[in-house]
């Protein structure tokens, strides 16, 4: 099959430029080169491009990184109490559990030094039971206190991880102070109060 095809020559688009252009006249700038009064609105009152290109890249980069680390820090601060509520919950589990342990060890000393070697009948049935429950009371602490060391160790991380966000901060901060005063040492006081 052979399909022709034309095309309409009355859709097309087309610039000549803008009224009134001229050739190598700027926008921005005489013909000598200097800047028209548009010109140093545009390029910032006469700052050299290169102070203003620094404020908006360097101090405003810093101050997004700032941001995002706060941002950090509230999220890191956040994740750390309930780890921190855990780890004293936790604590406070294995004090409990590892006190009923020594009562029941205490009971057991008793009955075995009442008894001498006399471990027959109905005091002897009296200290396997209190050997049952010290057993049993033995395997609560040890669970306790894994709970706990696992509640500790994630509080920890928690902790360092605020501290390691923290130390980012310090670190983009002191950036931005020496930044800042940098264009205060190129460009003056006034020059950088007017940018602000």
């Amino acid at each position: 099959m052979n399909y022709l095809y034309s095309i309409d020559d009355s859709y097309y688009l087309s610039h000549h430029g803008i009224k009134g252009q001229k050739w190598g006249v700027r926008r921005w700038q005489n013909s000598d080169g200097s800047l028209t009064e548009a010109g140093r609105e545009h390029y910032g009152k006469g700052l050299p491009r290169v102070a203003k290109s620094m404020r908006e890249r360097g101090l405003a980069k810093t101050n997004k990184r700032i941001d995002k680390g706060n941002k950090k820090l509230y999220k890191a601060e956040q994740r750390y109490a309930p780890a921190y509520n855990k780890a004293t919950a936790a604590k406070k589990q294995l004090a409990k559990e590892q006190s009923k342990y020594d009562s029941i060890n205490r009971k057991l000393d008793r009955a075995e030094n009442g008894l001498g070697a006399k471990l027959i009948g109905k005091d002897g049935y009296k200290i396997n039971k209190l050997n049952r429950q010290l057993d049993r009371q033995n395997d609560a602490v040890t669970k306790a206190q894994d709970r706990y060391n696992l509640a500790e160790a994630t509080r920890e991380q928690r902790k360092a991880k605020i501290n390691q966000v923290e130390r980012y901060l310090d670190k983009q901060d002191a950036k931005k102070r020496k930044q800042i005063n940098d264009y205060i040492r190129r460009y003056g006081q006034e020059e950088y109060n007017s940018i602000k």
